[in-house]
């Protein structure tokens, strides 16, 4: 005898849209953070655009800080 079948919907897909927000660690720089985020350190400059209004120099970033880093196309 063979177990009943239930159907499940299947689940809707996870979207993530707009921006991802990062929360800066004791260690980040805005290099590793790029690397993380779209696998190339030297795209450091669209999180620094981002987020001009909170950092004043990409060298200087600190712990706690939540930062935006748009989505690629």
């Amino acid at each position: 005898v063979a177990a009943p079948v239930t159907q499940v919907a299947a689940a809707p897909a996870i979207v993530e849209e707009g921006p991802r927000k990062l929360v800066s660690q004791p260690g980040n720089n805005l290099w590793k953070l790029s690397r993380e985020v779209y696998g190339k350190g030297r795209m450091f400059t669209i999180i620094y655009e981002a987020n001009r209004d909170q950092l004043k120099n990409p060298n200087k970033i600190f712990p706690g800080q939540i930062l935006t880093a748009p989505k690629q196309n």
